[in-house]
């Protein structure tokens, strides 16, 4: 049995099922706000992780004026590669789309996260006291 692990753009009604529970469960429901602007989860783009055939992960993302925001990313398993995946993915997109930038928010104590994108070549650009 083949332990590897593949990130396809999400396409399917199982996938989008996915995504609202992967939301539900770790967001706390089907909208996410980022600086003002809500978002559906069925209104975003989103690559989703498969292991062996069961969900391993997600990132969901927006895209406007060459930009792309990564607006979520879950890995269902921590240190087994998944969420490097699936942003190697998105950076991937991005560059055969020609997205000039990528970019996302975290809170100031998620230093899981900050620790996570800096190690991936992301860099803090604004930092909010409090």
């Amino acid at each position: 049995m083949s332990n590897s692990l593949r990130v396809a753009a999400a396409s399917t009604v199982e996938d989008l099922e996915f995504l609202r529970e992967i939301w539900r469960t770790s967001w706390g429901g089907d909208v996410m706000v980022s600086r003002g602007k809500g978002y559906h989860v069925s209104d975003l783009f989103a690559f989703v992780a498969k292991r062996e055939d069961e969900y391993a992960g997600a990132l969901t993302y927006s895209v406007a004026d060459g930009e792309s925001e990564c607006v979520t990313l879950n890995a269902l398993c921590a240190y087994q590669g998944i969420g490097t995946a699936l942003v190697l993915v998105w950076e991937n997109w991005a560059r055969q789309n020609h997205i000039k930038r990528l970019w996302l928010i975290t809170s100031n104590d998620n230093l899981k996260a900050l620790r996570f994108y800096q190690k991936r070549g992301f860099r803090l650009c604004r930092l909010y006291p409090g």
